[in-house]
């Protein structure tokens, strides 16, 4: 998926319609594996949503005539606890922002460490659903998700309120584009191995080092995240170092020493945290920077 900055998109197939809408000036998107107790406000024209009540919601899903796409609903449906409201000037800008802030649920489910995407669009706040007419599938790809939904707790609110705006910005540079898209969609693949390689495709995104990868990287991450004579630097060079040997046996077919699953989960909050860092400096990481302070 690529950013869109001036495409009308519009599909109109077989019913529930598949694609990006633009109608009005006011559209929602229903965010599936992010809870919050209250609105919190992304930008001029975007906010995050509680959802109350799906039940309305749940009643038009099954009376979808298409049975494949009823199932893909119903698969996402229990999981759907919030939404994002979305403002526009235009039916065009509204088409053009609804497509884009799927970016935002990427974005959030990297810098929180969760699994969200934003595949249903509404024409309505999903509690006034009335009919399956209402509602679509932004997309064929994104579908459900089965985890529990990450609940946004108020130290989460503080960091998003200070640095969201920054992380929103940063998304123009490819890098973090990349290290962003690769947190966010780890999970989709089942196979450990895999996702430790999207992962660590992430995390190099960061940085541009051409040899001596696996001591570079550990030795930029750990100046990048802690400092230079920060103790828990030491410590984070040696662990790097470590998780980086897991990477490069399990993507290259080596045995691996320990569970896998744990790598991953280190992995990605080591991915977690650059993602965060990076949106805190409002800047990528600068190699030479990092060798000389």
């Amino acid at each position: 998926m690529s950013k869109k900055s001036a495409v009308y998109v519009e599909f109109s197939g077989q019913s529930p319609i598949v694609g990006v809408v633009g109608k009005g000036k006011l559209t929602y998107l229903y965010v599936n594996g992010l809870r919050v107790s209250k609105s919190i406000r992304l930008s001029k024209h975007l906010v995050l949503m509680p959802v109350r009540n799906r039940k309305r919601f749940r009643q038009a899903v099954l009376s979808i005539p298409n049975p494949v796409a009823k199932a893909y609903f119903v698969l996402m449906e229990h999981n759907i606890n919030s939404q994002f409201r979305i403002v526009s000037s235009s039916a065009k800008e509204e088409c053009v922002r609804a497509f884009n802030a799927q970016w935002d649920a990427l974005l959030l489910s990297a810098v929180l460490n969760c699994y969200a995407v934003a595949n249903v669009q509404g024409e309505v706040p999903i509690e006034k659903v009335d009919s399956f007419e209402q509602i679509r599938l932004t997309n064929v790809y994104l579908f459900g998700i089965k985890d529990k939904s990450y609940t946004i707790e108020p130290q989460d609110c503080k960091w998003i309120s200070s640095h969201y705006k920054n992380a929103t910005l940063l998304m123009k540079d490819a890098r973090f584009q990349n290290a962003v898209h690769a947190m966010a969609s780890y999970r989709w693949h089942t196979l450990p191995s895999v996702q430790l390689a999207i992962i660590w495709s992430g995390i190099e995104a960061l940085f541009d080092i051409k040899y001596e990868l696996s001591f570079r990287l550990a030795v930029y991450i750990a100046k990048f995240l802690h400092g230079r004579d920060n103790p828990a630097a030491r410590e984070a060079f040696v662990a790097i170092k470590k998780l980086y040997g897991a990477r490069s046996a399990a993507v290259h077919g080596g045995d691996l020493k320990g569970e896998v699953s744990e790598f991953v989960q280190q992995s990605a909050a080591v991915l977690n945290a650059l993602i965060r860092k990076c949106a805190e400096n409002n800047g990528l990481p600068d190699e030479k920077q990092l060798l000389f302070v």
